[in-house]
């Protein structure tokens, strides 16, 4: 919570801080608000972590000063997660809708690099207050491929130790399927020995979480 503090506010429209941050803002009916954020080259958001939270309005509805009748307005909030390119939108990738609650959260693991947009909008005029912690790992680089001489293939990789990771195969980028689960790693530059038998034109590696 004090990192957060630290972070200092943040407008609607500005880049978000690249580690945490938080807003304080009043959204109207059909406005939208948005925050957009980016990574440097070579690094992955490993996870994101994001709150949005607003006021349920209670009042006493009586004009008795004997008789208390609550009246209660909710706004009805939706907080999105979009993948985007040079700011537009292209790709949602996550979202929280709840019509019931005054709290919309967001925990969005192995994004990857690039750049992304968290987009607010309501059905009254309301104040929200908005939180985030991204984490950040060194993204998986393929430096080599190479055939072995049973057919398999082996891929060596640039990533961060410590994390376990899965490889996917595709062919012409398209219907992943997964050829190895959860290898643990230890060292920066790892060796994938893929089996034999996958007919495949691309491979992607990335983090594991569970």
């Amino acid at each position: 919570a004090h990192a957060l503090l630290e972070a200092g506010e943040t407008a609607p429209g500005s880049h978000l801080s690249p580690a945490v941050g938080w807003a304080w803002q009043t959204v109207q009916d059909g406005q939208t608000h948005s925050y957009r954020f980016q990574t440097p080259e070579g690094v992955g958001i490993s996870a994101l972590h994001v709150s949005l939270n607003w006021m349920r309005e209670v009042w006493d509805g009586s004009f008795n000063p004997f008789v208390f009748s609550p009246e209660v307005a909710l706004a009805d909030m939706t907080l999105s997660l979009y993948r985007t390119t040079n700011g537009v939108p292209v790709e949602l990738l996550d979202q929280s809708m709840s019509p019931v609650d005054n709290v919309e959260y967001l925990y969005s693991l192995n994004l990857g690099g690039g750049e992304y947009m968290l987009q607010i909008d309501t059905d009254r005029d309301v104040d929200y207050g908005l939180a985030w912690r991204v984490e950040t790992v060194q993204a998986p680089e393929v430096s080599q491929i190479q055939s072995r001489g049973d057919g398999g293939i082996d891929l060596t990789v640039q990533l961060a130790p410590g994390y376990a990771y899965d490889v996917d195969a595709s062919l012409l980028g398209q219907n992943w399927t997964n050829v190895i689960s959860a290898q643990w790693v230890t060292n920066q530059v790892q060796t994938f020995e893929l089996p034999p038998g996958i007919d495949a034109t691309a491979y992607r590696v990335l983090q594991r979480y569970e």
